[in-house]
């Protein structure tokens, strides 16, 4: 798509629906489907076509009542931009694949990236369904020559992942067995892995430890300490992100 074709103005539709938490605890939102519907169709109507949407509070409402008005119009007349839609995923022979050389981000197994702009002190996170990867590949065996100082942060960014996870508001069943099973593992290997940045068996449960967070990102929204070290980074490039 030309960036011409998008445009002005996005509609953020994240807090569309009430959840099981309640509207009250979702952005104050106690509006149902019925209800945004007239909203949906004015926007469109107006050429105001570009939704943006996530599962904030890994409930799915917003995705799901957005999902259910665009099944009424043709697909290509709604532009999405949202953190996770399998439905809507790119099937395009060029889609996404990736291999972790790094253990910390947990991006090879999920859409979100981060852009820094050293000039501008900015570090913005982004994120689309399509670039979530039909492969990835984990191998340890392409960690090992991370000096000990960057296993160090890396590893930490993975642990924090994991924390913020147990800390948010939309933990659930599957992301806190997946959270804890990761703490586990990298507060036992993450310092053999920088003592010896050769043992393949610490490696690998560090790898493991830090996709096993980006996958639970999709289940887990991370937290506001998130965004705010992005914003220390920012202004501060060589702080340690993790």
């Amino acid at each position: 798509m030309n960036k011409k074709d998008l445009p002005k103005i996005a509609l953020g539709a994240w807090s569309w629906g009430a959840g099981s938490a309640g509207g009250d605890q979702v952005f104050g939102n106690h509006l149902f489907e019925n209800e945004l519907k007239p909203v949906f169709e004015a926007a469109m109507k107006s050429g105001l076509n570009l939704w943006d949407t996530v599962a904030v509070y890994r409930e799915g409402s917003s995705e799901r009542i957005l999902g259910n008005f665009i099944k009424g119009i043709d697909r290509k007349d709604a532009i999405i931009s949202t953190k996770f839609i399998p439905q809507i995923a790119s099937d395009s022979p060029d889609a996404m694949q990736e291999i972790a050389t790094t253990s910390g981000t947990g991006s090879e197994i999920n859409c979100w990236g981060v852009i820094s702009n050293h000039e501008t002190n900015e570090k913005i996170g982004f994120g689309d369904s399509t670039l979530v990867p039909v492969l990835s590949i984990v191998d340890p065996e392409l960690m090992t020559t991370v000096p000990a100082k960057y296993t160090a942060y890396q590893g930490f960014d993975a642990l924090f992942h994991n924390t913020e996870f147990m800390i948010s508001k939309g933990v659930n069943i599957m992301s806190e067995a997946l959270a804890l099973s990761a703490i586990e593992h990298i507060t036992k290997y993450l310092p053999v892995a920088v003592k010896d940045g050769k043992n393949l068996e610490a490696r690998e449960h560090v790898a493991y430890s830090s996709t096993i967070a980006g996958m639970t990102m999709q289940l887990t929204s991370t937290t506001a300490q998130h965004s705010m070290e992005h914003a220390m980074s920012a202004y501060h490039h060589s702080l340690p992100h993790g």
